[in-house]
């Protein structure tokens, strides 16, 4: 019996496991892999302390500070009322649990499996290079999506973002993008053409553009279906709801980081959210 169970190995599950180690209980880590999103970030330009480090530089780091922490390299399948967590072979049961499962990424649902490992991609920092030469495509209309662009731009011949909307970045990054001169092209992909690998994309109005790569950068969905035996309530879009201690509708089962309920989805929010959640789990056992 573990006092606490992390289920998820981003900053915020990571960052939760430093505090609860602090706290002297018995826990454990349980992600297929440490790291999360940070191993997909090229660049952390928004975190105290390493401004231009890559995100998998800092996941060395962390790993570091939990060494000596159990790590179970596992997908938690379910988890349960009871603080029970269903992995592949054996089920494990905590006093208290921190949900910190992150979000993946949204797909196209246009038959882009055809192409995947083929032309299509989801995270540019991965596959960037794997695009040297070609003529490459980002589509999305956030932050993510011009940063994949940008990152993009360091391998492919040409590179250009398709957005269905006015492209939501900062105004540091549209700069770079101006720099770069990376032109923005309004449109929704609706079909994917290529015989063997993929040769371009088809917009709504039956325009095509070639391609030999596409980077999709749509936004993310919250990773919660090992969520569905539980009580624990979530928001219209799927999000787990928390009050300001990071506890969700059962009492003694936590979450934090991209994984909750909110409008902010930062490092240094997911980290803070993770501290907060193992210092409410470490209370939550002293009342217990």
């Amino acid at each position: 019996m573990y006092d606490l169970l992390i289920i998820g190995g981003g900053i915020a599950g990571i960052t939760a496991a430093i505090y609860a180690k602090r706290y002297g209980m018995k826990l454990a880590v349980i992600s297929p892999y440490l790291g999360g999103l940070l191993l997909e970030m090229n660049q952390l330009h928004n975190y105290p302390g390493y401004t231009g480090a890559t995100g998998p530089e800092l996941v060395e780091i962390l790993k570091e500070q939990i060494k000596g922490i159990e790590v179970i390299k596992e997908e938690a399948l379910k988890i349960e009322n009871g603080f029970k967590v269903t992995l592949r072979n054996k089920t494990l049961s905590a006093k208290t649990l921190i949900i910190a499962t992150g979000t993946h990424k949204k797909h196209l649902n246009i038959d882009e499996h055809r192409f995947l490992g083929k032309g299509i991609s989801y995270c540019a920092t991965c596959d960037a290079p794997l695009f040297e030469g070609m003529n490459v495509l980002v589509y999305g209309d956030g932050i993510s999506a011009a940063y994949s662009a940008i990152i993009a731009s360091e391998h492919a011949k040409t590179i250009a973002i398709i957005s269905q909307k006015k492209l939501s970045a900062d105004k540091a990054i549209m700069e770079k993008l101006k720099k770069k001169n990376i032109p923005l092209i309004k449109g929704k992909i609706t079909s994917l053409y290529g015989k063997n690998f993929l040769e371009g994309v088809v917009l709504s109005g039956g325009k095509k553009i070639s391609a030999q790569g596409l980077i999709v950068s749509i936004g993310s969905i919250p990773t919660t279906g090992m969520l569905s035996a539980s009580r624990i309530k979530h928001d219209a879009k799927g999000f787990i709801k928390t009050d300001k201690n990071m506890e969700t509708a059962v009492k003694g089962i936590f979450a934090a980081g991209d994984v909750v309920s909110k409008d902010f989805r930062q490092l240094v929010s997911a980290a803070s959210e993770g501290a907060v959640a193992a210092h409410s789990a470490h209370k939550f056992l002293s009342r217990a």
